[in-house]
């Protein structure tokens, strides 16, 4: 078992009886630069926003820097439904000592509620933890900055110049260009 499920484990005061080796099998589809920050074994019960599709599966949530992960075992068959924390829209939180806790997490095509404990302090840690992981997820500003190095930008209109697409005047502007000439 990773070093940091056992901190969640111990953390979230997570009953792990008879469902360790369902974790350690969950725990393999997530990545090795991936920080788990919650796991536990959950009944989770997804809601299709465009089927209204009501299914109900035993099964282990994870909850990662990056991801959220559903892993969920169907007649012998294993599932997961796995997406980013920046899909999430919103995420609830409830609990009673008769129903037990329930945590609901809102994305575009699906919600997705699960079981935790019914303590309160737990839940609103639970509940803080994702708040965390899905607020620093949304201030990373996404930059995708591609540098085209003068050589490559040359080569791309040589090529340009080569099939007939523009003429020798039109090449010889932009290499200038280019070149800064």
């Amino acid at each position: 078992m990773r070093e940091d499920t056992k901190k969640c484990i111990q953390e979230f005061q997570i009953k792990t009886f008879g469902n360790a080796k369902n974790i350690e099998k969950a725990e393999t589809l997530v990545d090795a630069n991936e920080v788990i920050r919650y796991i536990a074994p959950t009944n989770i019960i997804t809601l299709s926003t465009s089927s209204l599709k009501k299914e109900k599966f035993p099964g282990i949530v994870i909850l990662t820097n990056n991801r959220v992960i559903f892993d969920f075992q169907v007649l012998n068959n294993n599932h997961s439904e796995i997406f980013s924390v920046s899909e999430i829209r919103s995420i609830e939180s409830s609990g009673n000592s008769l129903t037990g806790g329930h945590i609901i997490i809102h994305t575009i095509s699906k919600d997705f509620d699960f079981l935790v404990t019914y303590k309160k302090d737990i839940i609103q840690n639970i509940q803080r933890t994702f708040d965390a992981i899905r607020a620093t997820a949304t201030q990373k500003p996404i930059q995708q900055t591609t540098t085209i190095s003068e050589a490559d930008e040359l080569a791309k209109f040589k090529k340009l110049l080569d099939q007939g697409i523009i003429t020798e005047e039109e090449f010889d502007a932009k290499k200038k260009q280019i070149l800064s000439l």
